[in-house]
């Protein structure tokens, strides 16, 4: 997205507003956002992770294993449960 806001063919031609980007991400989605904050130089572009219905680490491939305490920016977990009546 970096390139493509400074890409003056772009579609998204400084249209991107780097100093503000959020991520968000569902089930293993969730996962990637927050291995993209926490493992990756780039990662300090984002400023904020949302998660929702983020999987316990037991069900998680070692590859996409997080630490959420290694979050330095806000955090929002949604999570929930729906049960038929």
């Amino acid at each position: 997205m970096r390139n493509e806001n400074q890409r003056t063919s772009s579609l998204f031609y400084q249209k991107v507003q780097m100093e503000q980007i959020g991520v968000a991400g569902h089930s293993q989605g969730s996962t990637g956002v927050i291995n993209a904050h926490t493992n990756y130089k780039s990662g300090s572009l984002i400023k904020t992770v949302v998660s929702i219905a983020l999987p316990d680490l037991k069900y998680c491939d070692p590859k996409d294993v997080y630490d959420t305490a290694r979050i330095t920016v806000p955090f929002l977990i949604m999570g929930g449960e729906h049960e038929i009546f």
